[in-house]
């Protein structure tokens, strides 16, 4: 590789994405080219890959990535699969024929013009593609990490594995419960939480419990619903609809118990209508869609602390509900599944009684924390990112990262220092800090 320099292709999924004509803009301006442009300070030979509607896109905002962009037309892409649906459930399940893969790996090839990345950073299509068509170059699913929103920071991940079951978690998911941490970690993690719940929660939230209960219910579950018409969220669970997954979760709650729903901050397609809220309301007396406390801005996340459990398929809320000690049930199969309390709603109501403590859960997350996920401004500092896809890289081509989940390298070796780092970059921490609020649009 020539020291630490290394071919690093960041690679934009080709198609229109969701329907949106430059859909993919905000993670680009606003993630990749941060990091694009410590990359190159330091060396490292970047290039990027984008659909035509991305290409329009920059144009026409002038907006200049700082490296040699590579363009994909869509006419190549409808030569191969009907659509990005189709196309990316069929690399995701890895089905494709052998005409699939030869023609998708001639396009990529031509595309880069013969020029080969060692490491490929993948957003949206699922990195299984980049093994068969670079079989000795590292592909990494780049995602939001286990905090994304605020009060929390906004952490992020390139998994070697890819997203939901194919993830590192769900890859490890059995090695990484089962790993015992020590009394140093253990410490680590219980001040993390500590702080956040003194400091953040206790202090700065605009909701209480006593106003979610009412003096009427007994318990409290929450369901960030999700949104559909994407792999990466369809290939969750079995639904592919959030009213098909909400109305088997109501069917199963027990009717002491109150639900809250929150919704997804991208539901373009999938969501439920307001006529249909309205029905499931006056037919579930337990069901609030959290109407009143709409304005405030990542509800879910202020909503979670004062719950006693929640539902997901492939939230991250179920990784901060497990935090906090909460119930997390899982009805897909994906990366929460690694922290659940229980797979199914068989049980439910055993389950939300029972009072003791998912060290596991604690384990998986505290692994996460320190070799998975890691703060936005380590990905914009080319050094570091440098030297981690160098660590990857060389773990990969031993053979190690499919084997250990240890081999995945921490994101610092002093572990204390991780943690007063994710502290430090806490905004619900800051002193002036306050929930946001939105704002009503002014016509």
């Amino acid at each position: 590789m020539g020291g630490v320099k290394i071919k690093i292709l960041f690679a934009l999924d080709p198609w229109i994405y969701r329907d949106s004509a430059g859909n993919q803009l905000y993670t680009l301006e606003n993630i990749f080219i941060k990091a694009i442009k410590g990359l190159r300070q330091n060396g490292n030979d970047v290039r990027l890959l984008l659909g035509e509607d991305m290409k329009y896109t920059l144009d026409k905002r002038k907006i200049n990535p700082g490296c040699k962009i590579n363009i994909i037309s869509m006419s190549e892409l409808y030569s191969i699969y009907n659509n990005h649906y189709e196309a990316h459930s069929i690399q995701f399940n890895k089905l494709e024929t052998k005409i699939q893969k030869d023609r998708m790996a001639g396009l990529i090839k031509k595309n880069l013009e013969n020029w080969e990345p060692e490491v490929i950073i993948s957003f949206t299509t699922p990195v299984s593609i980049w093994k068969y068509i670079y079989k000795n170059a590292l592909g990494l699913q780049f995602e939001n990490g286990i905090f994304s929103r605020a009060p929390y920071p906004h952490l992020c991940q390139l998994d070697p594995f890819g997203f939901l079951k194919k993830s590192y978690p769900a890859h490890f998911k059995k090695e990484l419960r089962n790993n015992k941490i020590t009394e140093d970690q253990k410490n680590r993690i219980d001040n993390l939480i500590k702080v956040y719940r003194k400091e953040i929660f206790e202090k700065k939230n605009p909701i209480t419990r006593k106003e979610l209960v009412h003096n009427k219910w007994k318990n409290i579950i929450l369901i960030p619903l999700s949104y559909n018409g994407v792999i990466i969220n369809d290939e969750a669970s079995e639904f592919r609809s959030q009213l098909d997954f909400l109305v088997f979760i109501l069917e199963k709650i027990p009717k002491e118990t109150r639900i809250l729903v929150t919704r997804h901050s991208l539901q373009l397609n999938g969501s439920i209508p307001l006529e249909t809220e309205t029905f499931l309301m006056n037919k579930y007396d337990n069901l609030s869609f959290c109407e009143e406390l709409s304005k405030y801005a990542f509800l879910s996340q202020w909503l979670t602390p004062l719950v006693d459990g929640v539902i997901t398929t492939n939230s991250t809320i179920g990784y901060h509900a497990a935090l906090f000690n909460k119930k997390v049930f899982t009805i897909g199969d994906c990366e929460i599944n690694s922290i659940a309390t229980a797979e199914n709603l068989d049980n439910i109501k055993e389950v939300m009684s029972d009072i003791n403590k998912d060290d596991a859960s604690l384990s998986v997350i505290y692994s996460l924390l320190t070799r998975h996920s890691f703060l936005l401004k380590r990905f914009w500092d080319g050094r570091w990112l440098t030297n981690r896809l160098n660590s990857l890289l060389i773990e990969y081509q031993n053979g190690n990262l499919e084997k250990d989940w240890k081999a995945l390298p921490l994101i610092c070796q002093d572990e204390d220092k991780i943690f007063e780092e994710i502290i430090a970059n806490t905004p619900g921490l800051d002193k002036g800090y306050n929930p946001r609020i939105y704002q009503e649009d002014k016509k």
